[in-house]
């Protein structure tokens, strides 16, 4: 897991809410600031039901780029318009960040060049 630091540069060390079976949810408090939980939000609404690991990195990688106002932005497109707004908004943000199908040749292509 990359370091992940604060406006200060000071290291947040997010490792000590992992486990060997994921994140540790109970009575967690991540020391987050605002873009970077939005980031983090979003990619867990992004996640689900994407089993391709290149197409999630993909989009990992994209979201990091975000600015603080665009992770917001995405995160309230995919959270606070109705079931039916959000979901539509989730699915063309994973087309957006990742193209539209596991088998498409620009993922590769694309992470190479983000790496």
């Amino acid at each position: 897991m990359e370091p992940v630091i604060d406006e200060g540069g000071v290291p947040l060390q997010l490792q000590r809410f992992l486990t060997r079976e994921g994140l540790k949810l109970n009575d967690i408090n991540l020391p987050l600031d605002e873009e970077s939980g939005a980031k983090i939000a979003l990619l867990a609404r992004l996640q689900s039901r994407l089993h391709h690991p290149d197409r999630l990195e993909l989009i990992a990688r994209r979201l990091h780029r975000f600015s603080r106002e665009e992770a917001a932005y995405w995160l309230g497109r995919t959270t606070h318009f109705g079931r039916d707004a959000n979901r539509w908004a989730i699915s063309g943000l994973r087309v957006m960040l990742a193209g539209g199908s596991n088998q498409d040749k620009g993922i590769e292509r694309q992470l190479k060049r983000l790496r």
